[in-house]
């Protein structure tokens, strides 16, 4: 950020927090701000209060904070004092009031959008689930255990279940039946981040398709998952890669 940047922003704030000071004068006779630090050139040029501010009053139990966005001193300060207190005396509209609902009416947005990402995540894991009961219904006992692994890892996102897998298909590769390697096949195509490494570990060292391996290193690099396994698949299979960046360069003037 050069000079001028940084005067512009300074010059922002200022703005910001002298509207701050309005609605924290309406909001109580007993409010008061405080400035902390000295007075900067673009301060004393424009007036404007620029550096750290902190809210205060006679009857707070608790400190006001300072911050450079006196808004968010405010909030620090009503949550800590001004919530439950008795002693108000209102001046006027608005008041910080109007910061309160804003930032509760955010808060609030964030807690129903992290609970719609959380349902369609279980919805998504519950598909899954299903596809892997398909595809184990299909299986015989030796190959169970396998698919009974990924489904583990995606529930849980932890533990050794990666390294058994690796195991099991570096000393019974048999056991990887079509149906699994499919299925492996599907979470790669759908993007799934926690199964993209070993996914592309494990179909490499079962020897599946290198066409398909090669495609889906490429759009691994492109979205950073798996990256190392996806850089040796490349690295081994050259021309398949080269034919597919071709093909994607082609797909996308189209």
């Amino acid at each position: 950020m050069d000079t001028d940047d940084r005067i512009t922003e300074a010059v922002e704030i200022g703005q910001k927090n002298q509207s701050t000071m309005g609605l924290i004068r309406n909001w109580c006779r007993h409010a008061r701000i405080k400035k902390l630090g000295g007075v900067g050139i673009v301060e004393q040029q424009t007036g404007l209060p620029i550096r750290h501010h902190a809210m205060a009053c006679e009857f707070a139990s608790i400190p006001g904070v300072g911050t450079w966005d006196l808004a968010d001193a405010a909030l620090d300060f009503y949550d800590k004092n001004c919530s439950a207190c008795r002693k108000r005396e209102l001046i006027g509209l608005p008041n910080i009031s109007a910061l309160v609902e804003r930032r509760d009416a955010a808060v609030s947005a964030q807690r129903q959008e992290e609970a719609r990402l959380t349902q369609e995540a279980a919805e998504r894991r519950a598909h899954r689930e299903q596809s892997r009961l398909a595809v184990r219904a299909q299986l015989g006992p030796l190959s169970v255990p396998i698919i009974d692994a990924i489904g583990e890892l995606d529930s849980a996102r932890t533990g050794n279940g990666s390294s058994t897998l690796l195991e099991t298909a570096k000393l019974a590769p048999e056991t990887f039946t079509p149906p699994i390697i499919e299925y492996c096949f599907d979470l790669l195509e759908e993007g799934q981040s926690w199964f993209f490494d070993l996914g592309l570990k494990l179909l490499s060292q079962l020897g599946a398709d290198p066409k398909r391996l090669v495609r889906h290193a490429a759009i691994g690099l492109e979205k950073y998952l798996g990256v190392r396994p996806a850089a040796a698949l490349i690295e081994a299979h050259a021309a398949l890669s080269q034919t597919h960046s071709r093909r994607h360069s082609a797909e996308g003037r189209c």
